[in-house]
């Protein structure tokens, strides 16, 4: 109790002015001691520089975004380029027993389109998303960065795959049989090779199929045909192409269905065959794209 009355009595004696100003020199003391060894600027810099680090750029952080947005409407151009060549007339080219020609012309219209737009989406990128002025100069410069880093990317990218079929093969048999896999396929399998049950799903047999070797390779499968020692069935055994798939001299029956005349055998055929070419088309065009993602993103390094 005396102690108590002793501090209450001490504090008494304080006028609250003096009082306020004995706290104050306190809290600059301990503000000094924590800053002792730093100056003036170099404290400020300091914590500056702090938070600029804690701080996240959104506008940088949207641009990304829709630098990845127009990246995909590139590939999503791709691909429908490349859905409008591999069409009916690939198709029935393939039917005919000719082998489709990548024609050059075709080739080329393909890669300008392409270019084409890679150009615009990066003026627009520029323009719209980085807010610069864009001017004639700036839209030559975005083009010709374009065209010099675009042009050998792409053309080499088709050279490669169109010279060396395992580099074709190898998106043709994960991306494009994902794409062509489901209930379609299995019950179309199942019908063309499902004859004696020894399989469950017949699908994967698709993945031996390519526009190259597709009628020959059936013929192969036929029952009691002449075995070609470059054609391995034996990850197939005891699995053929049912007969009614061939006429009556052994040849399959592989034609442009007829809609007056409708065979579901020619039908068959035709909607695997199609499921065949898709299979090339989603490879051409994923190899594409990474070229034309590739040609963006080393040109927008440039612009």
């Amino acid at each position: 109790m005396q102690a108590h009355n002793l501090r209450t009595e001490e504090d008494e004696g304080f006028e609250d002015d003096e009082y306020e100003k004995f706290t104050d020199d306190n809290e600059e003391g301990f503000e000094d001691d924590d800053h002792e060894g730093f100056e003036d600027d170099e404290y400020e810099g300091f914590t500056d520089d702090a938070k600029k680090f804690n701080k996240i750029s959104l506008p940088k952080k949207s641009s990304s975004l829709v630098f990845i947005g127009f990246a995909l409407v590139a590939t999503m151009i791709v691909f429908g380029l490349y859905y409008i060549r591999y069409n009916g007339g690939y198709i029935a080219d393939i039917v005919a027993g000719k082998i489709p020609s990548n024609s050059i012309f075709i080739t080329v219209i393909f890669i300008a389109i392409i270019l084409a737009v890679i150009s615009f989406l990066l003026v627009v990128f520029k323009g719209a998303i980085m807010k610069t002025d864009i001017k004639q100069k700036n839209v030559i410069s975005i083009v010709t960065s374009v065209v010099t880093i675009g042009l050998p990317i792409i053309a080499i990218t088709l050279l490669t795959i169109e010279n060396l079929p395992l580099m074709m093969r190898s998106f043709e048999n994960t991306f494009g049989f994902s794409w062509i896999s489901g209930k379609k396929l299995r019950e179309l399998t199942q019908k063309i090779f499902g004859g004696n049950g020894n399989y469950n799903d017949y699908s994967i047999i698709s993945t031996q199929l390519f526009e190259e070797n597709y009628k020959y390779y059936l013929t192969c499968m036929k029952k009691d045909a002449p075995i070609d020692p470059n054609i391995n069935l034996n990850r197939f055994k005891n699995v053929f192409v049912d007969d009614s798939y061939f006429d009556e001299k052994g040849k399959i029956k592989m034609k442009i269905p007829d809609k007056e005349n409708p065979d579901d055998k020619v039908q068959d055929l035709y909607d695997l065959l199609t499921m065949v070419v898709r299979k090339r088309h989603i490879s051409v065009a994923t190899w594409v794209s990474l070229g034309t993602i590739v040609t963006m993103y080393v040109s927008y390094l440039f612009i």
